[in-house]
C-alpha cells in the first residue's frame, strides 16, 4: 500500500513539473467574408478544449500547459474577431 501511495504521489508530482509548450505565433487567415482560420505555431503537441460562452457570445480555445512567448499585438481586424487574450 505504501508503494502504491508513493507511486501515485510521484506520478502526480512529476506531471506538474512538465515544461510548458511554447505558443510562438498565431496566424489569422480570412479565406472568405464570414470565415476565419486560426493557425497556432506550437513547440510540441498539446491537448486543448474548445467551447463557447454566452453574454457576450464568445469562443474559448483552451490550450493546456501552454505559455505565450510574445504578446498578441498583430491580429488583423475582422468582423469575426474582436479580441484575443491570454491568461
Amino acid at each position: 500500500m505504501r508503494f502504491l501511495t508513493f507511486f501515485l504521489f510521484l506520478t502526480f508530482s512529476l506531471s506538474g513539473l512538465a515544461k510548458p509548450v511554447s505558443l510562438t505565433n498565431i496566424q489569422v487567415w480570412k479565406p472568405a467574408e464570414l470565415q476565419i482560420r486560426l493557425v497556432f505555431s506550437l513547440s510540441a503537441p498539446i491537448t486543448h478544449n474548445i467551447f463557447s460562452l454566452p453574454s457576450p457570445l464568445r469562443l474559448v480555445i483552451d490550450l493546456k500547459n501552454t505559455k505565450l512567448v510574445h504578446k498578441l499585438t498583430d491580429i488583423p481586424a475582422s468582423p469575426l474577431i474582436h479580441n484575443i487574450r491570454s491568461a
